[in-house]
């Protein structure tokens, strides 16, 4: 029974919620700190570009952000509020590089109803004092006190650092002082702000009557005294659509109420100003500053609102549209006319805001966006190529910023220049000495010819002559040798002349009469090469001569050679050789050319590149067969003696070995069709695929113009490209200027399908055109599209055949929605082919009555949920004719078949499984869970096992129990509960990385997406795994402690709105890869089970590599 797992974020939250800038890192320079989920990230930004500073998680959701300024403290604070009600004060030691926390403390009120739009929070201009709107009814107050500790002062809750817990003293810090919690009589409180530049706190409120009037009033609050009086700002009526309070910049100290249709400037001991707009829901704020102030609306407009002074006093104000943005969660001013856009429904974006109009006639030029997965509504995990590596293709954004993510795990190529020739058969690098470390010349090899390229400053020039080369000739080898010349080995001869560009041809030995070299490969010292049938030469480099220092004539005709690059322990150089008919790898002495070594690979694909290299200072040997197989052997150092063989697949096509440097560790790359990187960690060997395709041969080329980088050969050319020194996912963006809601892929048809709803711009009567799209699975060209109804929404959508595979359909759920009906009434089941031209055909329709949320495929019927109804169908007379219903839900809002059994997410009533019975062809409840969650979505992990998300951002666990009593219905046990603090929106079975390697750990995998943008995955876990992880969790939380002093156990326990239960049955994977990024001082510390901890059973080095090992699987 798969009862624990292992969850961890293969793609961190990427929505912004919230955004500040100020002087958080040093007194004189601006930063950027961003929210994203339960994230923070602090940047840096240098007027072009922003560089992530700092980043680290906090046990908690983020409600607020807000960064102030003290009189005695030369940097910014930042007060964080979460959706717990639990609040710290942060700010960065500059010396320690370190996040640390001045205080924490919670805010939360046992009884009192929390707002369901969720807190407001602001700290006045002079940071005396923080409110919080949390509760209908109350504005919690903290006064912040700041002092200089000393022996008899300790800061509320201890001061921590992101490090660990130990305790900076006699310095300058955040205390909170008096907190009081005022009830006022403006029950519903929508927005509220501090006024600037006032004596005492004065608060402005916006809030909505019992009649669902919006008005504004304000009080200046005394906290010692626990009062509170009239404002400057008197009562006053304002539109029902108000939404916003900005105070307006010093000196004017007015007030701004942006509501929907108009923008209002109060001002004490003035009539209020308005002016009147198109009707939008502003979003986001940003005062630039005393006159001018920027917001931005839902569908992503950018405004300028302007305050036009007269005489010290505000007499108009003016909106003016500045241009498009992604739809903005926050907007922050970072000077110099460039603008953060932070967005949960877009990609955020530096904006640069012009004084002239561009050719769109807007202001606005998009510098720089930063990646948001989310919303991920819904994605689909495909292996497309059918070669063991899915890619992930996410429905991402909302409005017009939907978008199709292609999300793939490995290793980028960054390409930094390309060369159009056609031709190419090889590519080779040379150096400008032999102990030089970068390489400025490319050589390239044609059939019945050679090209040089100089790197001259930062361009390659063809070189029409250098030194002893020849340019008529292939390019089979070459290389600088240790008395800094160079050698070329064509099909015709071994040329030896020196390095200048002058330079002389100093040796050259041509192969005999009617041959030809076909086969060769050289070092620094020597060079080994084969004229067929057999042979095997061998030359040294002496004095600029070529000596010939052995041949031999083999058994077998020579599939491939290598001799090693790097000194050996063996007492000589060693050549390696594979061969065409007998399939066996053999090693041999260049002193003498005998046998060393001798394995056989068994089969009947050819060896067809061989390497012998070196990983963390051992010794391996690489065969690369014609079909994509590769097999490693460890090899000892003293005796060559090969041991340890292990095979993979890492392509289906022949593969070509190369070695390049990354991170001052060897790293073989292994071209084919499926290009992947061979490297070593912890001794354990990876392979990680390349996010390029069409790789054919490689070599090293850095300078300083190419940094780190290597060419290789592809069919149009020769490329120039970065080498990322980590696996990780990237990410490519396919626009879409709508909402994708569903994806579904059909490989018959080579083709995605996904269901889109454009929103129409007006309000309030905004409407939704939905389509059903269908993607090209390579190019992702919309090749038809289908408009649906007016008010008619598309709901679901999967590929189904009804005649065991002979023809593949698309079935889509679409609803109609009424405006102003709540219940949907009616919906259609659409039947569709792609026809030979690809396009979609309709081939049938089903009205039905409810909106159908659900469709699954089931041994060629279609298992329908429609509204609380599952239903079955079946094909019958080219038509979908209803076998059998079931009606136990509210709503259906996700669903799994495993085999004849339907497992139900009801919005209000859990998880139950339905099983039809062919026989009877009725269908009957098999299993329910009797707790009430609310739910999002569930994953069916196997014939007993569900996982629930709901929407309190849980996670649980059901086993199917057998019932003993009368009643036929069995139940669902929970066996794990946690709260994982992100929206579920679908779950899916599989995994991003393939299983290359020998890794012990062996489990089944299932990705979900969440609304936040994270791209998460769970793996089962063995009871001795889940024990062993629950250890380390509760060590590493005893060395490092928490940013915010937040409880880890607290954060993780199941929150419901009934319940509250103690976490179990997950680990959390971010804590525990967390271990991977801590010294070894503090891994020792995790181990031994310090301070307060429980010594383990294993030793550091075997936790690092379980560990190492669970971070692969992502």
């Amino acid at each position: 029974m798969n009862q624990y797992n292992y969850v961890v974020s293969a793609q961190k939250p990427t929505a912004v919620s919230f955004s500040v800038k100020g002087n958080f890192l040093s007194p004189n320079e601006q930063c950027l700190i961003v929210s994203k989920g339960s994230r923070i990230e602090v940047f840096r930004f240098d007027g072009e570009k922003l560089k992530l500073v700092v980043e680290f998680g906090i046990w908690g959701r983020v409600a607020s952000l807000k960064l102030y300024h003290t009189t005695n403290r030369p940097t910014a604070e930042l007060f964080v509020l979460t959706e717990q009600s639990n609040y710290c004060i942060l700010s960065y030691d500059d010396i320690l590089q370190q996040v640390v926390t001045e205080c924490s403390g919670q805010l939360a009120e046992i009884g009192a109803k929390a707002y369901d739009d969720g807190s407001v929070v602001d700290v006045d201009d002079s940071g005396r004092i923080v409110c919080t709107s949390i509760y209908l009814g109350m504005i919690r107050f903290l006064q912040l006190n700041t002092g200089v500790w000393g022996e008899n002062m300790q800061p509320i809750a201890g001061r921590s650092s992101s490090k660990g817990k130990e305790v900076i003293g006699k310095r300058i810090s955040t205390e909170v002082g008096i907190s009081v919690n005022m009830r006022f009589q403006e029950t519903n409180i929508i927005s509220c702000c501090f006024l600037p530049s006032m004596s005492l706190p004065t608060l402005a409120i916006l809030y909505q009557d019992a009649h669902e009037d919006r008005h504004v009033t304000s009080y200046v609050v005394n906290v010692r005294t626990n009062s509170k009086a009239a404002g400057i700002i008197p009562s006053t009526n304002v539109e029902p659509g108000a939404n916003l309070l900005i105070a307006a910049p010093p000196p004017y100290n007015g007030l701004i109420v942006v509501g929907e249709q108009s923008i209002m400037y109060l001002q004490p001991m003035n009539p209020p100003i308005t002016i009147y707009m198109d009707a939008t829901v502003m979003k986001a704020h940003e005062v630039i500053d005393a006159s001018r102030i920027l917001l931005g609306d839902y569908l992503g407009r950018l405004y300028l609102l302007i305050l036009l002074v007269e005489n010290q006093h505000v007499k108009d104000i003016h909106l003016e549209k500045l241009g498009e943005i992604s739809a903005p969660t926050s907007l922050s001013y970072l000077g110099d006319g460039v603008l953060f856009v932070g967005s949960a429904y877009g990609d955020s974006q530096l904006a640069q805001l012009n004084t002239d109009k561009n050719d769109e006639g807007d202001y606005v030029t998009i510098l720089d966006e930063m990646t948001n997965l989310g919303p991920i509504t819904d994605f689909a995990l495909v292996d497309i190529e059918k070669q063991g590596q899915a890619q992930v293709i996410t429905c991402s954004g909302a409005g017009s910023d939907g978008s199709l993510r292609i999300i793939r795990n490995g290793v980028g190529v960054h390409i930094q220049a390309s060369l159009e020739i056609v031709g190419v058969k090889n590519v080779l690098s040379l150096r400008p000495a032999y102990n030089s470390n970068i390489e400025d010349k490319l050589v390239i090899s044609f059939i019945e010819q050679t090209r040089v390229l100089r790197q001259i400053e930062d361009e390659l020039h063809e070189i029409e002559h250098y030194s002893g080369f020849c340019l008529t000739r292939t390019t089979l080898a070459t290389t600088n040798t240790v008395d800094n010349h160079v050698v070329q080995i064509t099909d015709q001869s071994v040329r030896l002349f020196e390095i200048s560009d002058n330079g002389n041809l100093l040796d050259e030995l041509s192969a005999e009469e009617n041959a030809r070299i076909t086969i060769a490969t050289t070092n620094a010292r020597r060079c080994a090469f084969s004229t067929g049938e057999g042979t095997l030469n061998l030359l040294e480099y002496k004095a600029g001569k070529l000596e010939r220092s052995g041949s031999t004539k083999l058994a077998n005709e020579i599939a491939c050679i290598h001799i090693n690059q790097f000194p050996l322990a063996f007492d000589d150089d060693v050549i390696v050789v594979g061969y065409w008919t007998t399939m066996r790898t053999q090693l041999l002495s260049a002193r003498d050319l005998s046998v060393i070594a001798s394995v056989d690979l068994g089969g009947d694909i050819i060896p067809r590149s061989i390497l012998l290299t070196e990983f963390e200072k051992e010794l391996f040997l690489l065969v690369a067969l014609g079909d994509g197989q590769l097999f490693n052997f460890q090899v000892d150092p003293l005796t060559l003696q090969l041991s340890n063989q292990k095979k993979v697949s890492i392509g289906t096509q022949p593969v070509t070995l190369n070695t390049f440097s990354a991170g001052g560790a060897t790293h073989v790359f292994a071209a084919s069709d499926r290009p992947t990187v061979i490297h070593s960690s912890n001794h354990k060997i990876l392979y990680s695929d390349v996010n390029l395709k069409d790789m054919s041969n490689i070599t090293a080329f850095r300078n300083p113009s190419f940094e780190n980088c290597i060419a290789f050969t592809t069919s149009s050319g020769v490329m120039i490209g970065q080498i990322d020194q980590v696996q990780k996912l990237h990410i490519n963006k396919i626009p879409l200027g709508e909402m994708a809601r569903r994806i579904c892929y059909q490989e018959s048809t080579r083709t995605f399908a996904i269901i889109t709803t454009k929103m129409e711009t007006s309000l309030p009567d905004s409407s939704k055109d939905s389509s059903i799209k269908i993607l090209d699975d390579q190019s992702f060209e919309i090749l038809d599209t289908l408009t649906l109804e007016s008010f008619e929404v598309g709901e679901s959508i999967a590929s189904c055949s009804f005649d065991g595979g002979a023809s593949d359909f698309y079935i889509v759920g679409t609803a109609t929605v009424v405006p102003g009906d709540e219940d949907v009434r009616k919906g259609r089941i659409l039947v569709l082919q792609v026809s030979p031209e690809r396009k979609l055909i309709l081939r049938h329709t089903r009205s039905i009555d409810g909106s159908p949320y659900c469709i699954q495929p089931m041994d060629n019927k279609l298992v329908v949920a429609v509204n609380g109804t599952i239903g079955i169908y079946e094909w019958i007379n080219h038509g979908l004719s209803n076998v059998c219903c079931h009606r136990s839900n509210t709503i259906v809002v996700d669903m799994a078949v495993n085999g004849n059994q339907i497992v139900v997410a009801d919005l209000m009533r859990s998880i139950s499984k339905l099983v039809y019975d062919k026989n009877s062809r009725t269908i009957r409840e098999l299993a329910i869970d009797q707790n009430s969650n609310w739910m999002a979505s569930l994953s069916l992990v196997d014939d007993n096992i569900v996982i629930g998300a709901e929407v309190g951002y849980n996670l649980f666990t059901l086993a199917q129990i057998p019932n003993n009593t009368m009643d036929d219905t069995d139940q669902f046990e929970v066996i794990g509960e946690w709260h994982l603090g992100e929206y579920v929106n679908r779950f899916r079975k599989g995994s991003l990385v393939m299983n290359h390697s020998d890794t012990t750990t062996t489990s089944s995998s299932t990705l979900f997406g969440t609304i936040n943008g994270v791209l998460g995955v769970m793996h089962n876990l063995t009871a001795d795994q889940y024990l062993l992880f629950s250890q380390v969790e509760s060590n590493i939380i005893h060395i490092v402690g928490s940013i915010g002093h937040f409880d880890h156990s607290k954060w993780r326990n199941f929150r419901g709105d009934r319940r509250v239960a103690p976490h179990r049955g997950f680990i959390d994977g971010d804590l525990i890869e967390s271990f991977l990024d801590l010294n070894r001082s503090q891994m020792q510390q995790v181990v031994d089970g310090d301070m307060g901890g429980q010594r383990l059973n294993c030793s550091l080095e075997q936790l690092f590599r379980i560990i190492e090992e669970f971070s692969r699987l992502h």
